[in-house]
């Protein structure tokens, strides 16, 4: 068990590592993406970008010494969880579904909705596999849940979409 937590924390690690490092020598194209999504105000872009680096660098770090280990997967899974939020209203405003989270790498880019819930998922079985007792168990517990309802509300909100294109469509012929 305590290598395959190394392997997860590696990986995660690595992953933040690589997304924060492709960002920080291309931060000009964060910043157009940023402004795109028109999600924040301009004038808070900047702001935003540095928050996102300096928590994408606190993650790598938390996972690659194994630090902070309730606080990191909670941060993790709210980031992620974020990004799948924003990825769907980037698909709603532009039409498509890759980003460039991990700058020119296609492979990492290419279904970014499907990565981060794959993220999510070794993020907690990670975390579950530190799970003792008391507040830990609690807090496990709480993330299976919290996860599992994310993942329902994902499906519904796609499948009402869906319905909703359908029903636009019918109407506007």
């Amino acid at each position: 068990m305590i290598i395959l937590s190394i392997i997860f924390n590696v990986i995660i690690g690595s992953l933040f590592l690589l997304s924060f490092s492709t960002k920080i020598f291309d931060i000009s194209d964060l910043r157009n993406d940023v402004a795109v999504l028109r999600i924040i105000p301009k004038s808070l872009t900047d702001l935003s970008i540095y928050a996102l680096l300096f928590v994408e660098l606190g993650i790598s770090i938390s996972y690659l010494f194994n630090l902070w280990l309730p606080f990191r997967t909670g941060i993790t899974v709210m980031l992620l969880i974020f990004f799948i939020v924003v990825t769907w209203l980037k698909r709603r405003r532009t039409g498509t579904v890759s980003c460039t989270c991990f700058g020119t790498n296609r492979l990492l880019n290419k279904n970014p909705v499907i990565r981060n819930i794959a993220i999510i998922f070794f993020c907690v079985l990670d975390f579950s596999m530190h799970v003792d007792t008391g507040v830990y168990r609690g807090l496990n517990n709480l993330s299976y849940a919290l996860i599992f309802v994310t993942l329902v509300q994902l499906y519904e909100s796609r499948k009402t979409y869906k319905k909703m294109r359908a029903i636009n469509e019918y109407v506007n012929f």
